[in-house]
């Protein structure tokens, strides 16, 4: 075994599956260790957890000891080592709230090598009459159903499921491979700053009372139609290849993948065709997207941020690659926006701007 590991050092290894390879493969392509790592937040009020205990939890999610080793592109496979040296670090500070204990953990610059164990990194932040929890990670490891479920081991005592699960790469019939004209964000806005100048990421949120997700989707593509003046625009949109097995539902892991989404101005309503694309990819959603469509038709795309039933709400934060990520998470009342800007791809003042925009053209919008 290759990256210095030896035989007696390793307990399992794994065949990876799409959804994996393609992540490595972009990590390969873009050449930058920062990119895809999430951060994942929980507040704790009923108790205070001692270093042991989090050393304990460490120790019953094999997950948390998974590297993932390559040579070029070829075959990655994933390796569960018996032992790792987590990091761990208690931050004494009552003055902060999950916001201030995000901005913080931005600014240590957390960076993962995917064959370099381990791929996380645990902070415990002390808070008035609380704590906060917060584990950063490289997203091959953790999607946002698994990161809840590793949590809840924890906090409820629930144990995590042991089994395995790989998605199965079965072709279904009906959704050909396509040749579609893409849309580039990038193309619309201004150029990045100079080399010299700050990078790292923007977050900027907005908050709408009584709209559905899918309505702030359908206004977008609007928005994007009036910006760009084109005919066709092509959002992505991640999605979970999770099927309906049990052990696809409880399995830890990356099972993701982000599908492109595709507008012409002549389809008519763009919320129906959104919801038409939404329900025939869902009955794919568990196929290689790579197999269907182009590489490159989009640079930015949206998720809907999975929340489990718990009486601990878990806040994330990411760090992708795209443009642009906007994170939707829907309430009871209201539903959030959070754009995610990367700024070696755009200036600070034009995302911003493109936000407030936005703001400005779908307001009245909702208000009537």
């Amino acid at each position: 075994m290759s990256k210095g590991y030896k035989k007696e050092d390793i307990e399992s290894v794994f065949k990876t599956h799409f959804g994996e390879q393609s992540l490595i493969v972009m990590g390969i392509d873009n050449k930058s260790d920062s990119y895809y790592i999430e951060t994942a937040v929980i507040k704790i009020h009923d108790r205070v957890l001692s270093l042991q205990e989090i050393e304990n939890w460490i120790q019953t999610v094999p997950r948390f000891r998974d590297v993932f080793i390559y040579e070029k592109n070829d075959q990655p496979v994933r390796v569960r080592l018996k032992k790792i040296v987590p990091t761990i670090k208690f931050i004494e500070d009552p003055a902060r709230n999950e916001n201030q204990v995000l901005e913080w953990i931005e600014l240590q610059n957390v960076e993962f090598d995917i064959q370099k164990a381990p791929l996380f990194k645990v902070f415990v932040f002390k808070g008035v009459e609380c704590q906060y929890l917060a584990c950063s990670y490289h997203h091959l490891l953790f999607d946002a159903i698994s990161i809840q479920q590793v949590f809840a081991s924890l906090l409820t005592k629930i144990p995590i499921a042991s089994n395995e699960w790989l998605p199965k790469l079965e072709k279904k019939d009906g959704f050909e491979k396509k040749g579609s004209i893409g849309f580039q964000l990038q193309n619309y806005v201004p150029p990045p700053p100079p080399q010299n100048e700050s990078r790292g990421f923007l977050y900027e949120t907005l908050v709408f009372e009584n709209i559905q997700y899918q309505d702030f989707m359908s206004k977008w593509v609007e928005f994007l139609f009036k910006a760009s003046g084109q005919a066709q625009v092509c959002v992505g949109e991640v999605f979970s290849m999770r099927n309906s097995e049990y052990n696809a539902q409880n399995a830890l892991g990356y099972f993701v993948q982000t599908w492109p989404l595709l507008f012409c101005r002549q389809d008519g309503s763009i919320l129906t065709e959104l919801r038409k694309q939404r329900s025939q990819i869902l009955s794919y959603s568990d196929q290689a997207v790579q197999n269907i469509f182009n590489h490159g038709l989009f640079d930015h795309c949206w998720v809907v941020e999975p929340e489990l039933k718990s009486d601990f709400k878990t806040i994330f934060r990411s760090q992708p690659h795209y443009l642009l990520s906007i994170v939707i998470q829907p309430g009871e009342n209201c539903t959030s926006i959070c754009f995610i800007w990367n700024l070696s791809k755009i200036s600070c003042e034009a995302a911003k701007e493109i936000v407030s925009s936005f703001h400005e053209f779908v307001s009245p919008i909702i208000k009537n």
